[in-house]
């Protein structure tokens, strides 16, 4: 038989003359057990604690390293140290009151009080009517009191006290409009009309370059390199009958622009969306 309680369980040890050493264990009625590691002879008092089904077993040697060990059945204990719970339906509570708002079509309310163990005992056998209990509240303006106890089989005891307010109400439905944020974009304000394009810095010279015959090298003409980033022009006066060339040697740098066409004057931001909702007004009859 399974007795459950509400407490730490509690051990004390006194060993004979020879005892050298001793040690002891507890478990949670898996198998394995928690070893709490050799102890000197003296009197001594332990606690197995927790919740739930909680077993111990203690080894005794004596100076010649005999040792005698004692476990079984009836060192099997149950420990549940928490209180049942309490519940209401209808649950509207506030400041200790459970309202129940009856519809004119349905002239009357059901309250259900229930009680639920959270420990692992159950509850006890006293506990009023199962730890159920339930009440049709007819049509009215009136409190309606209650007083509710659970116990659980370690001895554990809740108390709860509500008011539950009947009144007459009449609902009808009307309609009104909720707002919400929709179609988010990062171009929502403004527009986007950029293409790319290279952007050029100016020309630099990076060099002159002489040379000299009779009427200059067949080279020595103007010309612009292939690459746009290099140019170089040769000057000679042929007509002079000069003999002297001179190359000049230019060149700038590039990079590239994502909007260096058009425009870009995009912003983030959503649009608003509407839509219809369904609405419901309680009004009191009272007189």
């Amino acid at each position: 038989r399974k007795t459950w309680v509400n407490y730490d369980i509690k051990f004390t040890f006194n060993f004979a003359s020879d005892t050298n050493k001793w040690k002891w264990y507890t478990n949670t009625g898996t198998g394995s057990w928690n070893d709490f590691g050799e102890k000197s002879p003296s009197k001594t008092t332990v606690s197995i604690s927790g919740n739930g089904k909680r077993g111990i077993k203690y080894e005794v040697f004596d100076l010649a390293g005999n040792k005698r060990s004692c476990e079984g059945a009836n060192e099997q204990w149950y420990i549940d140290k928490k209180p049942p719970t309490i519940t209401y339906t209808p649950s509207k509570v506030q400041n200790n009151k459970t309202s129940v708002y009856e519809d004119k079509n349905n002239p009357g309310v059901t309250v259900t009080i229930k009680c639920t163990d959270t420990g692992g005992s159950g509850l006890s056998s006293n506990t009023y009517l199962g730890g159920s209990f339930t009440e049709y509240l007819p049509a009215g303006d009136y409190n309606r009191h209650y007083d509710f106890e659970c116990t659980d089989n370690a001895g554990n005891r809740v108390w709860d006290t509500r008011t539950v307010s009947v009144s007459k109400w009449s609902r009808h439905s009307s309609c009104g409009t909720e707002t919400y944020s929709c179609n988010c974009s990062s171009c929502y304000y403004g527009s986007n009309t950029c293409s790319g394009g290279y952007v050029y810095s100016g020309w630099s010279s990076s060099g002159y370059t002489c040379t000299t015959g009779k009427y200059g090298p067949s080279s020595c003409s103007s010309q612009n390199y292939s690459n746009d980033t290099s140019r170089r022009s040769c000057v000679s006066d042929q007509a002079m009958m000069n003999t002297e060339c001179c190359c000049k040697t230019e060149t700038r740098s590039r990079w590239w622009d994502d909007c260096k066409y058009g425009s870009n004057t995009c912003s983030y931001g959503c649009s608003t969306c509407t839509r219809n909702k369904t609405c419901f007004h309680y009004e009191n009859n009272r007189g």
